[in-house]
């Protein structure tokens, strides 16, 4: 097995807008009022991942489609003394 680096851009292969977030998301602020969306992406080297979709409209699914372009983020979530790095990808 080796490391691999990608370029972290590819398209929305499927995406579900989430409004019953679990505890974590809770405490960012997401519930029924607030959702989120995740999604599938397929990336240019044909590996699909499973992330967070920022930057675009969770409350209007209907206007998120299938096939937008997008780029990968990385974001770090701290909880105490702990840090975590997060992947999203945006438009």
């Amino acid at each position: 097995m080796e490391w691999v680096q990608f370029k972290g851009i590819g398209k929305l292969a499927a995406f579900t807008s989430i409004t019953v977030a679990p505890p974590y998301m809770v405490k960012e602020g997401f519930n029924r009022n607030n959702p989120y969306v995740v999604g599938v992406v397929e990336l240019e080297e044909g590996v699909k991942t499973v992330a967070r979709i920022i930057g675009v409209e969770a409350r209007q699914p209907e206007y998120i489609k299938v096939g937008t372009s997008l780029k990968a983020e990385f974001h770090e979530k701290r909880e105490g003394t702990e840090t975590q790095t997060l992947l999203a990808f945006k438009p």
